[in-house]
């Protein structure tokens, strides 16, 4: 990948202006300079550049993602979102990304291990049962999930909260 940053720092300082002096000028060049030594491209256009999408699907992609939070359990594929949404697959993707950080899918596993969370402390309930009921449906996934997130198996996350190490986590 090549490396470039492009504009000046009175590109940068016009860009700060413009955005009502959201961030000083020297925090963007110190930034600037981060992003190319770790090799990402980023110009004073990027600051500049409206995220994609019109007003009234970047409001549809964001119906679908606080839908999401409560519907997380369905079987929800990337296509019944972007079908919700009305837009292509790829339009759905890309407007999603830019407005939440993460994809969909990104986005709909971190809610069901969330919520897969919150119900390891909250009951007793079976592991395998639990993971299945938040949209699971490939139990050696869920925990590889689950311990690449927490950074323990979920058995040992419920050990941890009944012994009080964790603090209940909402939503």
């Amino acid at each position: 990948m090549t490396t470039q940053i492009s504009g000046t720092r009175e590109a940068c300082c016009a860009s700060c202006r413009r955005q009502d002096e959201l961030f000083e000028p020297a925090v963007l060049i110190v930034l600037a300079e981060r992003l190319r030594v770790t090799g990402i491209e980023f110009s004073a256009a990027d600051l500049e550049r409206p995220p994609p999408g019109s007003r009234s699907q970047r409001r549809r992609v964001l119906q679908v993602a606080q839908e999401l939070e409560h519907r997380y359990a369905e079987a929800i594929s990337v296509d019944l979102m972007a079908q919700a949404a009305n837009l292509s697959r790829y339009h759905f993707i890309r407007v999603f990304h830019a407005l939440t950080g993460e994809t969909p899918r990104q986005r709909l596993i971190g809610i069901r291990l969330r919520a897969a969370a919150d119900r390891l402390i909250a009951t007793r309930q079976p592991i395998t049962k639990l993971a299945l009921e938040v949209g699971f449906n490939d139990i050696s996934h869920f925990y590889a999930t689950f311990r690449r997130a927490f950074g323990m198996s979920p058995r040992a996350w419920r050990r941890e909260a009944e012994k009080g190490s964790l603090s209940r986590r909402t939503g």
